[in-house]
Order: structure tokens, then sequence, then C-alpha cells
């Protein structure tokens, strides 16, 4: 990754909070762009949404379809979770209470490729997905249970406690000596296995499934 600036964009409908944000990037290499980035200039590599009113959700979905390749960080506020989508789309989702350090601190993890998600919200963020997720029949934690369009493999059962635990694929890689593109072919089964549409909802089948997170 470069060492020098990158092209940012903010994203919050409220003129209070979208200033808060860029006060908060100020004096750091990420350099917000004018705007919502469109009016010319290098294309943004990261995006940084505060979805504070519906039509935030829209602008974060035009600006992905625009740019899929910018890292895209949200966070949570008054209107509660983010839509389902753009979870799963984010590299980032972080409390709206987060100070500038902490921010910085967490957009340079993002840029590394690091899946950021503050402390307390996994549990907040499997609430909110639980009702579009079908609940499997109950089953003994073992990788046969029913309902699946196919049994879990060992490897794929570890990566998917990992995955019930918040890890991103990086930190799964890292803990079992395993590439990061392998680790994105055992996600890619798992969730094709579970008939899940995302993480979020693999990791809800795991816990309501007795496999407790690593």
């Amino acid at each position: 990754m470069s060492c020098g600036n990158i092209p940012t964009v903010v994203v919050a409908s409220n003129a209070l909070a979208r200033e808060g944000l860029r006060s908060h990037l100020h004096g750091s290499r990420f350099a917000v762009m004018p705007g919502d980035g469109a009016a010319g200039g290098p294309a943004p590599l990261l995006i940084v949404a505060m979805l504070d009113e519906p039509r935030s959700a829209e602008t974060v979905r035009t600006l992905r379809a625009a740019w899929p390749e910018a890292r895209l960080v949200l966070f949570t506020g008054a209107a509660g979770l983010p839509p389902e989508d753009l979870c799963a789309a984010a590299n980032g989702i972080l409390d709206g209470a987060a100070g500038p350090a902490s921010l910085i601190g967490a957009l340079e993890l993002v840029m590394e490729d690091v899946a950021v998600l503050s402390p307390g919200l996994l549990g907040r963020l499997i609430e909110h997905a639980r009702p579009a997720l079908a609940r499997p029949a109950a089953s003994s934690a073992q990788a046969a249970a029913p309902g699946l369009a196919a049994p879990l493999s060992t490897s794929e059962v570890k990566v998917l406690r990992c995955l019930a635990g918040g890890a991103s694929n990086k930190m799964i890689a890292l803990r079992y000596a395993l590439a990061e593109p392998t680790v994105k072919i055992h996600v890619k089964n798992i969730l094709r296995k579970l008939k899940a549409q995302n993480r979020t909802q693999a990791a809800i089948w795991a816990r309501e499934n007795g496999l407790h997170p690593l």
C-alpha cells in the first residue's frame, strides 16, 4: 500500500456530522475530496459514511457502484445499524462515538486489508440480521447438521468458528498459517453450504448450532 495521501470521500446527510468527520480526518493522510468525489480528480480509495438518513445509504450504494475497489467504513448512529447489504460490503463498521485517534487507527487497519468492528457491535449485527436468516434445524454443533447444502469440512468448521467471533480473513489466515486466498475460498464454500448471504448470517448459523466462536 502507498504511504502517500489516500483520496477519501466522506458521506453524511447531516452537515454537522459531515463536518465532524472531516475535522477528525484533517491533518491525516486521508485527504477528504470535495463533495461526493464525482467532480473529477483521482478515484477515491476510501469511503467513510455516517448513515444518518436513508439518502446517505443510497449515496454510498451509488459510490460503491462507481468505485467498487474503494474500501468502505460505516458508522453506526441514531438511525441504528447500517442496512444488511452495506454491512456485508463494509471493510469496517465503527461506533458513531469513535474519537479522532480511534478513527484514524481503524482506517489505517482497513487500508491494510484488516476488517475492523468496534467492540460490542458483533452481537448487535447478529440480532439485526437474524430475521433475514431462516433458523436451521437444531443440531449437535457438528458439521453435518441438517439443512446444509453439503457437509462442512474440518477446515471449514474452523474458519466458521472464527467468523462467529468476528475475525477477518487476514486474522484467520494468520491463526491457521493459511494464504488469504485459501481462506476466501473456505468462506465462499461456507456461505454456499449454509445458504447464507454474508458472513454475519454465517456467524448466526454457527452460534445457533453450537459452534462456539474462536
